[in-house]
C-alpha cells in the first residue's frame, strides 16, 4: 500500500514537471506571439466563412501547436 502511494506520488510530481515545462516553454514571446497570430488569423477567417470546415481548421491548429509554431 505504500509502495501504490509513493507510486501515485510520483506520478503527480512527474506530470506537475512535464506541465511546468510546456509552461515555460509556451510562455516564450516568440514562440506564443507567433502562433497566437498564426491561430487567430485562421479563427477571424472561419468566423466570417461559414463554409469553414472545422474539422479541418481544429486539425492545422494542433499541427500547428505540436510543430512549435
Amino acid at each position: 500500500m505504500v509502495s501504490l502511494a509513493s507510486k501515485n506520488v510520483q506520478r503527480v510530481i512527474d506530470e506537475e514537471r512535464k506541465l511546468a515545462e510546456r509552461f515555460i516553454y509556451m510562455t516564450q514571446p516568440y514562440y506564443t506571439d507567433d502562433l497566437h497570430k498564426t491561430i487567430k488569423y485562421w479563427i477571424d477567417e472561419a468566423v466570417f466563412n461559414p463554409e469553414t470546415d472545422t474539422s479541418k481548421l481544429t486539425a492545422m491548429i494542433i499541427a500547428e501547436v505540436n510543430n512549435g509554431g
